[in-house]
């Protein structure tokens, strides 16, 4: 990896619980299924599901096309790879972290800060300003 340093990389720390103690990577997770292994998702709420289903079967289907595969492997280290082949400009692997240390590049499904915007920290989440958000789902502007 190069400078900028990485925390939670979903390409290299298994931080997916699939059930039954078993933690994995996103590409251990991709090779367990393709090896047909029961996967679970303990902690997912049933409404999530479908959504996570949807996200992992577009990201595979990504990976596999880009990568120029026809089958999916079933190991670890070539669903990485394929992984890895989607986000060629980013050799510290910034878009699979949860977190990074510019905020100019991106992380997992978070866009980066082109600069200008205005952050504050908050406590929990319920301290975001939603009021405006929440007053328009009632009565729109």
């Amino acid at each position: 990896m190069g400078d900028t340093p990485v925390r939670f990389s979903l390409l290299d720390e298994a931080l997916i619980s699939i059930g039954r103690g078993r933690q994995v990577t996103l590409p251990g997770l991709f090779a367990a299924m393709a090896r047909g292994e029961e996967v679970r998702f303990p902690a997912m709420r049933p409404h999530q599901r479908p959504a996570w289903h949807m996200f992992l079967v577009q990201l595979a289907a990504l990976a596999l096309w880009h990568g120029g595969q026809s089958e999916p492997p079933e190991e670890e280290e070539a669903w990485r790879a394929l992984l890895r082949v989607l986000t060629p400009d980013f050799p510290d692997d910034e878009p699979w972290c949860l977190v990074v240390a510019d905020r100019r590049k991106p992380a997992f499904l978070q866009p980066p800060d082109p600069g200008g915007l205005k952050w504050s920290p908050v406590a929990t989440p319920d301290a975001l300003d939603m009021l405006i958000t929440a007053r328009n789902h009632d009565l729109k502007q």
